[in-house]
């Protein structure tokens, strides 16, 4: 349990940075409300492996830190659809479009 708080921790902290370097005022007021959110939720599925998504997280800080807008593009596009699942399940969408 403490180490999934650490890794929640460190997740905000993370996407928080990634929304100052990112510099789009929209998108950071979009994906506050979104982390705000799944954290606080009970059901925030916390025993996935986060090998993958760490690895993409890592890349991707290292392309904002380049300024390769390109592969930042490709690698946001690529952590959004790996942890989908993770946002869509905690938030509820499935009491309104149930799985077919």
């Amino acid at each position: 349990p403490q180490a999934c708080e650490q890794l929640v921790t460190i997740d905000a902290q993370f996407h928080q940075w990634l929304l100052r370097e990112s510099g789009n005022r929209n998108l950071a007021i979009i994906v506050t409300r979104l982390l705000d959110l799944l954290f606080r939720t009970k059901s925030f599925n916390l025993v996935q492996d986060y090998k993958p998504v760490c690895a993409n997280l890592l890349a991707l800080r290292d392309a904002v830190q380049e300024h390769d807008t390109r592969l930042v593009r490709q690698l946001m596009i690529e952590h959004m659809s790996d942890t989908g699942a993770l946002t869509i399940e905690p938030i509820g969408f499935e009491d309104i479009y149930p799985k077919s």
